[in-house]
């Protein structure tokens, strides 16, 4: 299971937030976009789970923690 630790505050300057992903909805989302950007805009090759899913996600997700950009306008 994933774990979601508060490793830092949240950081905003104007209409932008950084922090941690905090739970699997946002990891989700995050891992959607890589997937989009690398996958689909710039040709990266994934494997079937991963086509499938249409998520960019490894072995590595469970021990990282996933920093987002969140613009609030």
């Amino acid at each position: 299971a994933m774990m979601f630790e508060q490793v830092f505050e949240p950081i905003i300057q104007g209409s932008l937030e950084v922090r941690l992903a905090q739970n699997e909805a946002e990891l989700h989302n995050a891992q959607r976009l890589r997937y989009r950007i690398f996958c689909e805009e710039m040709g990266a090759s994934a494997n079937q789970d991963v086509q499938t899913q249409k998520r960019d996600f490894d072995r590595f997700d469970d021990a990282c923690n996933h920093v987002l950009v969140l613009d609030h306008t």
